[in-house]
């Protein structure tokens, strides 16, 4: 065990000293672009660890708002830091580290057609040709299986905590004409374990 561990660190060691993460950055932004439509802006540095936490910090990262939605960013925030213990997800345990996101400005606009300037993401629409014929919408067959199996275990999951800072939200609903702006949201949540206690404070 104590060589499988002592391999392990040095093949991640190796891993980190020569794989920057940062010179991906224009590579995440294409395939963001394509999927999504959006500009991913990442002005800070992306650091990444893997032993003895498989970690991930974000640093001044946006996305700008859909087509006809002005010219906001859709949201941005100053860091993203989240963190899982490496050796215990062997064991199908998840030990995570505090969750830290700092900074977050969310725009969330709904025009006067009802649509909403997220749509876009969570139904996303394939573009066709002005040429291409509309195909006829296959009828689903749904087969029911009456055997029913065990349900799976679910995994040990440890939270050290959460720590949400200086978070902006503005919503625009423009069929209701409603304005709402939260402004300085804090919450702070203690080690949180399934079935436990934990304390949390918000503000």
């Amino acid at each position: 065990i104590a060589g499988t561990v002592i391999l392990i660190v040095v093949a991640v060691s190796a891993i980190l000293l020569f794989l920057d993460p940062n010179d991906y950055k224009q590579e995440i932004q294409n395939v963001v672009k394509q999927n999504t439509g959006r500009d991913l802006i990442i002005d800070g540095d992306i650091k990444l660890s893997l032993f003895p936490w498989v970690g991930l910090q974000l640093n001044k990262v946006g996305l700008t708002a859909a087509d006809g939605f002005g010219h906001k960013r859709m949201l941005d925030m100053n860091q993203m830091d989240v963190r899982l213990e490496f050796l215990p997800l062997l064991s199908k345990e998840i030990h995570i580290a505090k969750i830290v996101l700092d900074g977050l400005n969310v725009n969330l606009k709904v025009n006067k057609k009802g649509v909403t300037s997220w749509d876009d993401l969570v139904h996303p629409t394939n573009k066709t040709t002005d040429n291409a014929k509309p195909q006829p919408k296959k009828e689903k067959q749904v087969t029911i299986n009456k055997k029913t199996s065990a349900p799976s275990e679910i995994p040990k999951l440890v939270l050290g905590g959460v720590e949400f800072t200086n978070a902006n939200v503005h919503y625009i609903d423009l069929t209701s004409a409603t304005d709402i702006n939260l402004k300085d949201f804090n919450l702070i949540i203690g080690q949180f374990e399934l079935g436990k206690p934990f304390t949390m404070s918000m503000d």
